[in-house]
This record gives C-alpha cells, structure tokens and sequence, in this order.
C-alpha cells in the first residue's frame, strides 16, 4: 500500500559456524550482545552516518576480496571474489576484483531497486590490505562514474582533529570491519 517500508538485511551463514564463534567466546569469559555481517560493519565505519547515496565498499583480504553495494549506508548487496596470497599475482588478482566490482554494479541496477543516474557518480570506498590497494584505486579510477577512495575506518567515530590514534593510516585500513561493530550511532 506505500505505507510502510521496510529494509531487511539478510545474510546467510551456516548455523554451526556462528555457534563454534559464540562458543568459543564464552568459553573465555565474554558474553556476545552482538552479530554483524562484515558487509554492514565496513559500511557502518568508512560511509559517512547520514549518507543518503549509494556507495560501493571493496575489502581486501589476504586470500578475498569482498565488494559490498550500500544505499543510504544499508548494504544492499555483497560478493565476494578469491584472490592469491602470491606477490607476484598482485596485478592478476586487481583484475578479477575489477571484474567483480563490474557484475555487483551491473547486477545491483538490473535486479536491485537501485537506479542508473544513482550509480552516475558514486564512491567506491577502499580498505583492507595496502599491498594490493594502491594499484586497485587507480584501476577502479578508470572505470566509468566510479570514484575510488581509501576509507577513513575512523569517520563515525571521532574526528582526526580531536583524536590521533597510534596506527598508521595504512594500518587502519584493515580495521574497517572491526570500527563498524560500534555500530551507526
């Protein structure tokens, strides 16, 4: 009827996965109070709060890259690609995240209600492992209406003019997953 709308975030892990994690916490001693998919996390920490655009997130991994499609900080849609660990294969593996990053963008205008003038001009939000970011940024700054920058893991937390913290930001680009479980207030 129009009235009402709601956004559902669904994310698919296999039961005993999340058993054997939450298990395993208490039997140290803590007491979980919350699960986030890593997705929603990076989203929460490097797209600014009160975004209403739509942004892509790619999250390197040693052996992953994942590529996240967020509207008005919502993740809408999540893949992820496998990538070498080797050096040597550093160019072939920003290759294939550039492709990926191509069918999530292709994938979210055809089926999501995500629309094409949105994804005109959008950020593309980068953090994860610095070996392989830099040469990303300048693939993805080729790729049309997309702007890449490195995520600042620290945005929604506290300002960089009132607190310093003792990471390199290089550092700080893998931390994007961990800084969003504070969650988006």
């Amino acid at each position: 009827n129009g009235q009402y709308m709601a956004r559902v975030s669904v994310v698919a892990v296999s039961t005993s996965i999340v058993v054997s994690y939450v298990n395993a916490l208490r039997q140290v001693g803590l007491e979980p109070t919350l699960c986030m998919s890593e997705s929603q996390a990076s989203a929460y920490a490097i797209i600014p709060k009160n975004s209403k655009n739509v942004s892509v997130i790619v999250h390197v991994h040693k052996k992953s890259a994942g590529i996240y499609v967020a509207d008005s900080n919502i993740v809408e849609f999540s893949t992820v690609v496998s990538i070498s660990s080797d050096p040597l294969s550093v160019e072939m593996d920003i290759k294939s995240i550039k492709s990926e990053l191509a069918r999530a963008l292709e994938y979210s205008t055809s089926k999501l209600q995500i629309k094409s003038p949105e994804l005109a001009n959008i950020t593309c939000y980068l953090c994860g492992e610095a070996v392989i970011l830099k040469g990303l940024k300048e693939e993805i700054n080729e790729m049309d209406g997309l702007t890449p920058v490195f995520g600042n893991v620290w945005l929604n937390l506290f300002s960089l003019e009132t607190y310093v913290p003792q990471i390199t930001f290089e550092d700080s680009l893998q931390l994007a997953s961990a800084a969003g479980l504070f969650g988006p207030d």
